[in-house]
């Protein structure tokens, strides 16, 4: 124990005193290799004193020119040093938080819980707004990135055919999506539709107040040898009535809008070309926005 004046060593011996709840012990030591316990020292620059009190109770451990204050003992708890000779116990009474260092000061538990396991493979560490889980993906995320540039919105829909019989646009439920103020997107609807006669169907596309649109739809009309084109320029104005007239077939819409200071939604519309006749667009048609 060459170091023993240094405090090291006997600091490590104290605390495995401190461990057993002894009586208090005055501990001499005259010679840096050897140590002596006496019950009283002789010179007091080179004492020692260990305070080890009942566990549960505070305890004190005297070095020449310092005194080191332990706390009691706290289940769960970790010491730190608060940098005036005194450690305290960090303690919390909830499972699962994590320490974060407190500079120079004693550091803190975490507001938040923490997963005790990692989960299933593939699983990433999701905040819930007040805790932190475990979590697969879910497919909010990934509507919450789609925002990011050069990201891909997939707007499907799939659970039933969407018809009507209005003669003026209405909204193709579920294909849509929403474009920030002066975001630039473009787009891309492949639809599978059927208009039940001759009236045929168009389609339109809502823009937010101050947004431009360029777009262009090309699809099967009366045969699936005669395709029409159209072009799209403006919000809620319909193509031409002549898309899939009494014929089952595909419809292509594709485009670029780029938007104003109005944050808002481009929606996919459509119409029947013949009052009181039915027109489909069938279930499991889809659209792609991406953000430029």
């Amino acid at each position: 124990m060459k170091s023993i004046q240094n405090g090291l060593p006997v600091l490590i011996f104290a605390l495995l005193v401190l461990s057993t709840g002894a009586r208090a012990q005055t501990w001499e030591y005259k010679y840096a290799d050897k140590l002596f316990l006496s019950s009283a020292a002789s010179d007091e620059t080179k004492k020692l004193t260990i305070l080890a009190p009942t566990l549960g109770s505070s305890a004190t451990i005297t070095f020449p020119g310092a005194t080191l204050t332990f706390p009691a003992s706290n289940a769960g708890g970790l010491l730190a040093n608060g940098g005036t000779g005194t450690l305290s116990w960090v303690t919390t009474s909830t499972a699962n938080q994590i320490l974060l260092s407190g500079s120079s000061v004693a550091p803190i538990w975490s507001t938040a819980t923490y997963p005790g396991t990692a989960g299933a493979a593939g699983n990433y560490l999701r905040s819930n707004g007040t805790n932190f889980l475990s979590s697969a993906i879910q497919a909010s995320d990934l509507a919450a990135i789609s925002g990011a540039a050069g990201s891909v919105a997939v707007l499907k829909r799939n659970s039933s055919n969407l018809t009507t019989s209005s003669t003026t646009l209405v909204n193709a439920t579920g294909l849509s999506f929403s474009i920030a103020a002066n975001e630039i997107w473009s787009l891309d609807f492949e639809l599978s539709c059927n208009a039940a006669s001759a009236g045929g169907m168009a389609f339109g596309i809502t823009i937010p107040s101050g947004a431009t649109i360029e777009a262009n739809s090309m699809g099967v009309r009366a045969s699936v040898n005669n395709y029409q084109c159209d072009r799209i320029t403006s919000s809620g104005s319909p193509t031409l009535v002549q898309y899939a007239k009494a014929n089952d077939g595909p419809v292509r819409i594709t485009g670029l809008v780029v938007n104003g200071s109005t944050a808002g939604t481009v929606q996919l519309q459509f119409l029947s070309g013949s009052s009181g006749s039915s027109v489909t667009i069938y279930a499991n048609s889809y659209g792609l926005a991406n953000r430029w």
